[in-house]
């Protein structure tokens, strides 16, 4: 049985940052959580995580790093609560997998840790 290792499986939050005004960027932030540390090749596991300080319905999209770029992969939305959930299917062929998220919030785009 391969496995495929999944970077880290710790939550880890970003703060927006940029030209609002501070109170605002500490008050919101993206963090994300695999389940595994490691999955079988072609498995499904699952990437959670929350977004505060905005709307339930927020999307969160899904990212992964190829061929030298970030690419969409899926989306989810945050709930009342801000949490968000999504099921990722493994790649089939043994291969390093490096996951994001990211989140618009008030024109500013938030981009978690790298799981």
């Amino acid at each position: 049985m391969r496995r495929l290792p999944v970077r880290a499986a710790l939550a880890v939050a970003l703060t927006l940052a940029g030209s609002v005004a501070p109170a605002a960027a500490a008050s919101t932030s993206l963090t994300i959580r695999a389940e595994v540390r490691e999955v079988r090749l072609g498995a499904t596991f699952t990437l959670s995580g929350t977004l505060t300080k905005v709307a339930k319905g927020t999307p969160v999209t899904r990212q992964v790093f190829r061929g030298g770029k970030w690419k969409p992969t899926g989306i989810a939305r945050t709930d009342a609560a801000g949490r968000w959930l999504m099921t990722v299917k493994a790649p089939t062929t043994p291969e390093k997998l490096a996951l994001r998220v990211q989140a618009a919030v008030k024109g500013r785009t938030l981009t978690s840790a790298v799981v």
